[in-house]
């Protein structure tokens, strides 16, 4: 139930996002934190005296300034991100075009029917069927570039975020007079990096941090 309020110290966040400086990382997160407010995605409030400021998240869509509400999961295209992308301290270091790969193959991931095998969460039989990305449509549908698309893949694949099987297909022309061949990227999530079941707590076990 709202409000969503937190009164963690700076250097609290920093640590679960993997920003190991002591001095800096606590910085980062204050600078950030005021400019979330200032741009009106939370309020920052002073705490006692010795105690954390306590930070609000506000909704940004429907009813700017008022407090946060959770989608009810019936409506509007929304997904479950992994804590892991935090806990592992991935967020930290993925680039920015990598970061937005991410959350575009998390949008498209299709969790099949099927049985679970523990403790690996994600690891199902049978597997999610691969995403895959047309050049020109990927461009006009999420309005990033082939470079950003390009170097996302790259950079999530060097993370071990997703895994790349390159496959070749061949499609007959509109004329009928011949085929053309296509190479196409399949990207797999790595297990640990899928969408969390419906309904499942994030995970309480430590993850060893993305180096």
């Amino acid at each position: 139930m709202p409000p969503y309020s937190s009164q963690k110290p700076a250097s609290w966040w920093a640590e679960l996002i993997g920003m190991d400086d002591p001095a800096k990382g606590p910085r980062t997160v204050a600078a950030n934190f005021q400019e979330l407010a200032r741009r009106g995605f939370m309020r920052s409030e002073p705490g006692e005296p010795g105690m954390a400021n306590v930070v609000t998240l506000l909704d940004d869509l429907a009813r700017p300034g008022e407090p946060y509400l959770r989608p009810d999961g019936k409506s509007g295209s929304y997904f479950r991100v992994p804590d892991r992308l935090w806990t592992t301290g991935a967020i930290a270091k993925l680039s920015g075009p990598a970061l937005a790969m991410y959350l575009i193959v998390l949008s498209y991931h299709h969790r099949p029917d099927g049985m679970e095998h523990p403790p690996g969460e994600g690891i199902r039989t049978p597997a999610a069927p691969p995403v895959w990305f047309s050049p020109k449509r990927f461009s006009e549908r999420h309005g990033l570039s082939e470079d950003t698309r390009l170097t996302g893949i790259r950079d999530l694949v060097g993370a071990g975020i997703v895994d790349v099987e390159t496959k070749h297909v061949d499609v007959q022309n509109q004329s009928g007079s011949g085929h053309r061949r296509f190479r196409r990227q399949l990207l797999t999530l790595h297990p640990l990096y899928v969408p969390p079941l419906p309904g499942r707590a994030p995970s309480k076990e430590p993850d060893k941090v993305l180096i």
